[in-house]
């Protein structure tokens, strides 16, 4: 039996607790309701539920906090099928990197409040559907009135979407 404060056997502070309780409710919209292939895509149900927990957790700020990972890890996009992070620790791209790339594009559109709308009007285009990578940068770039794919280009591939 596992002590109280204790995930895998891993002492953890209550604050984890809470933030993990918050991201696996989070996947009952994103990843429950909005879908994705959950091997080959990932990122964007995981992606998608970072930035949920943190906007539930933000109080007064209007930015999403986020970490740089471009001199922390090998350069790996992270929308690749899970058997493709070989040599890589997979959660670094398919958690980390993809919402801190995401929190950068809120915060140059308009930051907290441009998060919240584009969730709620993504969840309800996108219910009870399921989504690839390239539908999700096309409603991004549509919603965000985006030109072209630059801010998405070094961090996911583009145009590979499975045929189904």
């Amino acid at each position: 039996m596992l002590a109280a404060g204790s995930i895998y056997g891993r002492s953890v502070t209550n604050e984890a607790i809470k933030k993990i309780v918050i991201h696996e409710i989070a996947h009952q919209w994103f990843y429950g309701i909005v879908s994705n292939d959950p091997y080959t895509y990932a990122w964007l149900d995981e992606g998608i539920a970072q930035i949920a927990t943190s906007l539930f957790r933000m109080l007064n700020e209007n930015e999403l906090g986020y970490i740089d990972f471009s001199d922390k890890m090998e350069q790996l996009p992270s929308n690749l099928p899970l058997h493709e992070y070989l040599n890589s620790t997979q959660s670094n791209y398919i958690y980390g990197q993809s919402h801190s790339n995401l929190a950068k594009i809120f915060n140059q559109h308009g930051g907290k409040q441009t998060a919240e709308d584009f969730l709620s009007r993504y969840f309800t285009l996108y219910k009870y559907k399921e989504l690839d990578t390239d539908e999700f940068v096309r409603f991004m770039k549509f919603y965000l009135e985006l030109r072209d794919d630059s801010l998405f280009e070094s961090w996911l591939e583009l145009g590979n979407a499975k045929n189904e």
